[in-house]
């Protein structure tokens, strides 16, 4: 099974305002700590991240802290990645062109 999609931070100029990811990103690790999966860009294996959250707006949510513009994570079906899994960018070439 492969759910993969990911997104490629930005930052929109606000201090300490964060990032705004889908709700999809974020996972409970069984700490109960908020965590991504960040993606290594020479291995292309996720990587679990924890992170601070803050508002719920929708169907996305505010990561305060603990990603940094550039890192890429997965977007969608979090809950289905392991630790170490490899994965792949999908529509790479449409990133290229934007």
């Amino acid at each position: 099974m492969a759910a993969m999609v990911s997104v490629s931070l930005k930052s929109h100029g606000k201090q300490n305002s964060g990032f705004i990811l889908p709700v999809g990103a974020v996972f409970a690790d069984a700490e109960g700590y908020s965590c991504v999966w960040k993606i290594d860009p020479q291995t292309m294996c996720v990587i679990k991240h924890r992170v601070t959250t803050g508002t719920l707006r929708g169907n996305a949510i505010q990561v305060l802290s603990g990603l940094k513009t550039g890192d890429r994570v997965v977007a969608a079906g979090a809950k289905l990645l392991r630790d170490g899994q490899k994965v792949r960018i999908l529509h790479k070439d449409r990133e290229e062109h934007s």
